[in-house]
C-alpha cells in the first residue's frame, strides 16, 4: 500500500468548547497578577535569551523517563524548540537529561543528584507528573516547567491553573476528561463490544485518574473493563496474553511516558491479540493502533520550551497560567481496520482529522 494521510473535518465536538469555558472561569475567578518587568516600566527584554550576564550558559536539568541512550520525538520536540528561541545546547545552555528508566521511583534520587552538582540548575523540567512532583518536593527556589501531567492541581502540583502562585508551572495536557470520550469513540467502532481493556500505568497518579474516569464512562456505556495495570515495559506481554482470555473485544491504552515512549511494541501486542483499540496519542495509530484521540503531544512539548525561554528572561512561574490543549485530533488507521476486521461506521471516517493507509510506522 502507498503511505499518505488525508486531513478531513477538524473533530471538534464538545470538549474542546468545554476546555475554553474552564479556562475562562478560572481566569475570571483568580486576582490578576503581579505586573511583569514591561508592565512595570522596566526597559523591554529581548526577544530570546542568549546566555547570563557573565556569560556562563543556562542549566537546564531534564528528568526523563526513558533510559539513558533511548530517544523519543518528544524530546525532539523539546530541544527544537529550545533552537527556534536562539538557545544551543552546549552554547549558551547546557541540558543535563536524568533517566528514569521508566522507574517512577528513581525521580527523588535523579532530583537530588541534579541540586548537587555545580552549577544548581536554572530551571528544572517534568516530562511526567512524578517527575514534577519529585522536583517539586525537593526544591521551592528553582523554577520547575512540567509538561504532559494531565491534572496538575489534581496531583498537587499547582494550586490553580491561571495563577500557580509558586516555583511551578507548564503544560497540561488535560488526559482526565478525555478518557471518557476515547471509550464513546470505541463503543461507536465497536458496537457490539461488552468487554474492553485498559491499559495503564498504574504508578502515574494522573493515570489513576484516568483509569477511575473511564470506569464511570464504562457504566454509562455497559461496558465491562478488564485492568491492565503496569509499572514497567516488562509487564506489556503478560498485560495482553492476560486480556484475551478474559473476553475482551477491544482496548483502551492511557498514554503516559510508560506507554507513549513504547507505542510501537504496545500495538505489535494488540495486534498480536487481535485487540482494536483507540490509543491516548496518535503515535499509536502511526505505528497500526485503529483509533487516536489526544492532543498534539509533540505541540505542547515545544510549548515547554517557551515556558523555559520566559523564565531564563525573568518571568516567574508563579505570573505564568498553566497551559491547557483545545484543540484534540482523531486519527483512523486504516490498515490496522482491514488487518483487524473492523468496519469503521461513517460518523468516525467523517469526522476524522487524519486518515492514515500506510502499513508501517508513518
Amino acid at each position: 500500500m502507498t503511505s499518505g494521510s488525508i486531513p478531513r473535518r477538524s473533530f471538534r465536538r464538545f470538549l474542546p468548547l468545554l476546555a475554553i469555558g474552564l479556562a475562562v472561569s478560572m481566569l475570571a475567578s483568580c486576582d490578576p497578577p503581579p505586573p511583569g518587568p514591561a508592565e512595570a516600566g522596566a526597559p523591554p527584554v529581548e526577544a530570546s535569551a542568549r546566555a547570563k550576564a557573565d556569560g556562563t550558559a543556562y542549566r537546564i536539568v531534564y528528568l526523563s523517563p526513558l533510559a539513558a541512550g533511548e530517544t523519543s520525538p518528544f524530546v525532539q520536540a523539546f530541544m527544537d524548540g529550545l533552537r527556534d528561541l536562539n538557545y544551543e545546547d552546549g552554547k549558551n545552555v547546557r541540558v543535563d537529561f536524568k533517566y528514569a528508566g521508566g522507574r517512577d521511583e528513581a525521580y527523588p534520587e535523579l532530583v537530588a543528584e541534579a541540586l548537587e552538582e555545580t552549577p544548581e540548575p536554572d530551571v528544572i523540567v517534568g516530562s511526567s507528573s512524578p517527575a514534577a512532583l519529585a522536583a517539586k518536593k525537593a526544591t521551592k527556589d528553582i523554577p520547575i516547567v512540567f509538561v504532559g501531567v494531565g491534572d496538575p492541581v489534581g496531583v498537587g502540583l499547582v494550586d490553580e491553573l491561571c495563577c500557580p502562585k509558586e516555583n511551578v508551572t507548564g503544560v497540561a495536557s488535560f488526559s482526565p476528561e478525555l478518557s471518557v470520550k476515547r471509550l464513546e469513540l470505541l463503543k461507536e467502532a465497536l458496537p457490539n463490544a461488552s468487554r474492553v481493556a485498559v491499559l495503564w500505568n498504574s504508578g502515574n497518579p494522573v493515570k489513576r485518574m484516568d483509569w477511575s474516569e473511564t470506569e464511570k464512562a464504562a457504566a454509562v456505556s455497559r461496558l465491562t473493563l478488564e485492568s491492565l495495570a503496569v509499572r514497567s515495559p516488562a509487564e506489556f506481554e503478560a498485560a495482553f496474553d492476560a486480556a484475551v482470555p478474559s473476553g475482551s473485544s477491544g482496548l483502551v491504552v492511557l498514554g503516559d511516558p510508560l506507554t507513549v515512549q513504547r507505542a510501537p511494541a504496545i500495538v505489535r501486542l494488540a495486534m498480536r491479540a487481535g485487540l482494536p483499540g483507540i490509543y491516548e496519542g496518535a503515535e499509536f495509530a502511526e505505528c497500526g493502533g485503529l483509533l487516536s484521540y489526544a492532543a498534539n503531544r509533540a505541540g505542547y512539548y515545544r510549548r515547554a520550551a517557551d515556558y523555559v525561554d520566559r523564565i531564563l528572561r525573568g518571568e516567574k512561574p508563579a505570573n505564568l497560567p498553566v497551559e491547557r490543549p483545545s484543540r484534540f485530533e482523531l486519527v483512523v488507521k486504516m490498515w490496522a481496520a482491514q488487518i483487524l476486521g473492523v468496519e469503521l461506521p461513517n460518523s468516525i471516517m467523517i469526522s476524522a482529522d487524519r486518515i492514515i493507509h500506510n502499513e508501517a510506522c508513518a
